[in-house]
């Protein structure tokens, strides 16, 4: 039960695989092209990149403009930890300016650039513009004078310090590359990264996940009812995931010092926080067929199906409640929703996964029917009176008591829509029975709902006379979503921006958030995509690309083909998702590298994927293993913030989330790792 949370979060920051029809080759009309660049990756440097600026004071709220020698303009807020920006390179003035304008000045809607960092941490890291360039002076100049000619009142004073030091990750060298998405036909001359060495990695984050979080030890217990306590000693070796509260082990002074009490003997409440390893052993297995990791699946799955537990002493004095296994009942197991382990949509959601990774790699009947089961209980819990209105996310929607704070859907689901493909597919529609044709249809009736909600694509958000794609005149007034039928609005918003990617949440009539209908997020920058805070989300754009691709499987028609290279084309494409060609985590350090290794695998192998699109998720995995793996005790984990920020890791508002010693964060991003090796060995 992250969402809520999640979006809170992201407002506060804002405001401070099987059977199936082989693919075809497509023959569809273009829907859209797009262009991007990279080939061939350098060294890591370190470098002093002199940089031009000057502090602009709007009342209260001041920024700094910045231009380096290349031309890049952005601009940065002080306030936050390290510096985020909203990057205007290559932006017309007039629009730069009003996206400085929107909403207040606010941190947020300047969230999402880490193009640069600054140390010591306690100082401010400011920018002289003397001794720079001609070319660098007059672009802040020209800037500055735009502004003043806007009428916008701008103090203007010089900062500090001339140039910054950077640790820049591998560049690739720039070659363009050409995709058309529909035809799913590509001119490129990018050339695949080569020299990664990403097995070694893989093979690296795996077993430190293992060394971090498998619980391979023996534990002696002592069975109530016997005369003497050496009568009744037996042995017990445990072979499982450690149990977990909010990420960290039970028992474990992680644990302890974030106020998390319990033990290894508990009960495990919910299924979630381990799935987030699993899939890590999911995608290690697509690599290499590994046997060790097959095997500990099998065993993860007979400790969660084992409910058992023994009255024991532990001591000649008391005695305790000891559960050899998971302690989660049959009834909570599957179907059952609003309740541990499935809570809310999400967690559910990743629940119905699991199942079928487990199916996957052990053949298990029982988890294939679980997932089944499952998905049609979620189904009638969250659904809006059919699928084809969406699902509710809480545990208590509108329909179970929830009040108007709970009328929100969540492209979360787009992992449940994934999960029931994958097991139409495993079933494989020769066999389908009337259920799985019920499942089927309903399942279909909330992907197409997604899309037409979610996606931001031209005229998909919003209806309004005079919007054409990302452009539109002002004043705008919105007739359907955002704050509100018939808001209008004077300032460059969002309501049109296409980038082919999805809003995170959807409102209805719904309280708590900036807005009360439409996307949250709608009516502040589009591009509030940063670390900690998104409207949008890197796992559930992975996660919408998979059910393009096993819809396309499952019906061989060639337009969810195109979807999913669209949507894995919009990933590389978008200059916040895509920064010196590594991703982000932006919307949860818990989830957002779940779907990487099916992904990889699914989706980065179909016809129309282009190098670039395969070298962002390879870069990424080659700088996480290199930047983000962290040493504590024997063990290392591994944090989320890929692009050597801090963001996640000093965010205080969700406990735990960000911290390398939740399995969640260490797992997400030893996923991106082992996701990346799928690629470069697939080619």
């Amino acid at each position: 039960m992250k969402h809520l949370f999640l979006s809170i979060l992201s407002l506060l920051l804002s405001l401070a695989f099987l059977a199936g029809c082989t693919p075809a080759a497509p023959v569809s009309a273009p829907e859209d092209t797009a262009t991007a660049t990279t080939t061939t990756m350098g060294a890591a440097t370190t470098t002093d990149r002199p940089l031009g600026g000057v502090q602009l004071g709007f009342g209260a709220q001041t920024l700094y403009l910045w231009v380096d020698t290349d031309g890049a303009v952005a601009l940065l807020n002080p306030c936050d930890e390290p510096y985020s920006g909203l990057a205007l390179a290559g932006m017309p003035v007039a629009d730069a300016i009003g996206l400085i304008l929107e909403t207040g000045y606010t941190s947020g809607d300047i969230t999402g650039a880490t193009t640069i960092t600054h140390a010591p941490a306690d100082s401010y890291n400011g920018f002289d513009v003397s001794g720079l360039d001609t070319q660098v002076q007059d672009a802040i100049n020209a800037f500055v004078g735009t502004l003043a000619s806007s009428g916008v009142s701008v103090s203007v004073s010089q900062v500090t310090q001339a140039s910054t030091t950077m640790t820049i990750p591998p560049q690739l060298t720039t070659a363009t590359t050409t995709a058309t998405s529909t035809t799913a036909t590509t001119s490129t001359t990018a050339q695949l990264m080569t020299g990664l060495d990403l097995k070694t990695k893989a093979a690296t984050a795996m077993s430190d996940m293992y060394n971090s979080w498998w619980d391979g030890s023996t534990y002696s217990y002592y069975a109530s009812g016997a005369s003497t306590i050496s009568d009744s000693k037996t042995d017990y070796v445990r072979n499982n995931i450690l149990k977990t509260d909010h990420g960290y082990a039970l028992g474990s002074a992680a644990a302890a010092a974030n106020g998390f009490g319990g033990n290894q003997q508990g009960k495990l409440s919910m299924i979630w926080e381990f799935s987030q390893m699993t899939s890590d052993m999911y995608s290690f297995w697509m690599y290499n067929s590994d046997a060790t990791t097959q095997t500990r699946m099998g065993q993860q799955y007979d400790f969660l199906l084992n409910s058992a537990s023994t009255k024991a002493y532990t001591n000649i004095l008391s005695s305790s409640t000891i559960y050899l296994g998971s302690g989660i009942a049959q009834a909570a197991r599957v179907g059952q929703c609003g309740s541990n382990p499935n809570i809310a949509l999400d967690d559910s959601t990743w629940d119905a996964l699991y199942f079928m990774q487990v199916w996957h790699m052990t053949g298990n009947a029982t988890a294939l029917a679980d997932t089944r089961t499952l998905i049609l209980g979620a189904y009638d819990y969250y659904q809006d009176g059919n699928t084809g209105n969406g699902l509710w996310y809480p545990q208590y929607p509108p329909t179970h008591g929830g009040d108007s704070s709970s009328r929100f859907k969540s492209l979360y689901g787009a992992g449940m829509i994934a999960a029931a493909f994958d097991y139409l597919l495993a079933v494989g529609k020769a066999n389908w029975d009337s259920t799985d044709q019920t499942l089927y249809d309903r399942t279909l009736a909330y992907y197409n709902w997604m899309e037409a909600t979610l996606l931001r694509a031209s005229a998909a958000s919003v209806n309004s006379a005079g919007a054409t794609g990302s452009q539109f005149t002002l004043p705008l007034t919105v007739t359907n979503g955002m704050a509100g039928t018939g808001a209008t609005y004077t300032t460059p918003g969002t309501a049109q921006y296409a980038d082919n990617l999805y809003w995170c949440t959807w409102l209805d009539n719904c309280t708590g958030y900036g807005e009360k209908n439409g996307p949250d997020g709608g009516s502040r920058s589009v591009l509030d995509i940063g670390e900690a805070g998104s409207v949008s989300s890197l796992g559930g754009n992975m996660a919408m690309a998979l059910c393009h691709e096993r819809l396309y499987k499952l019906t061989n028609d060639v337009k969810y083909l195109n979807r999913a290279v669209r949507t894995a084309q919009g990933l590389t494409n978008s200059p916040k998702y895509n920064k010196s060609n590594v991703l982000l985590a932006d919307r949860d350090a818990w989830t957002d590298g779940f779907y990487a290794g099916m992904y990889a695998k699914e989706v980065l192998t179909l016809p129309g994927i282009r190098n670039a699109d395969k070298n962002l998720l390879m870069n990424t995995a080659y700088v996480i293993a290199n930047s983000c793996r962290v040493q504590n005790g024997g063990n290392y984990y591994y944090n989320a913030d890929w692009r050597g920020t801090h963001v996640w890791q000093n965010q205080k508002n969700v406990p735990g989330m960000g911290d390398p010693l939740t399995i969640m964060t260490s797992g997400i991003s030893a996923n991106m790792i082992i996701a990346g090796a799928l690629v470069e060995k697939m080619g």
